[in-house]
């Protein structure tokens, strides 16, 4: 795998890592995915089924995007938008904390 190659499959499994314990905001998360793939917002529009003013608003946190929206942007690391209770948020940052102490 070529340096570059590296360096985006660690971005990716960043991105994913932060987005899995809801450590990002929407906006820089859609941002850094487009970035990842390399697409400008029109192109990456049209990859993921949307509007470039769609991608534009929700990269600049002005956008209240569907759950439909988020997940043709968020398959593209294999995510879906999805609830998790409170108590499960708490149980995975207390580990986190053991885990780091």
């Amino acid at each position: 795998m070529k340096k570059s190659e590296q360096n985006i499959s660690q971005r990716r499994r960043e991105l994913i890592d932060r987005l899995s314990k809801g450590d990002i905001e929407i906006a820089e998360a859609v941002r850094e995915l487009r970035h990842l793939v390399g697409k400008n917002q029109s192109s990456f529009a049209k990859m993921v089924g949307l509007s470039r003013v769609a991608i534009l608003n929700l990269e600049n946190g002005r956008a209240n995007p569907t759950a439909e929206s988020l997940n043709k942007i968020f398959a593209l690391v294999g995510m879906e938008v999805g609830l998790v209770t409170k108590q499960e948020k708490k149980v995975e940052r207390l580990a986190k904390f053991l885990m780091d102490s």
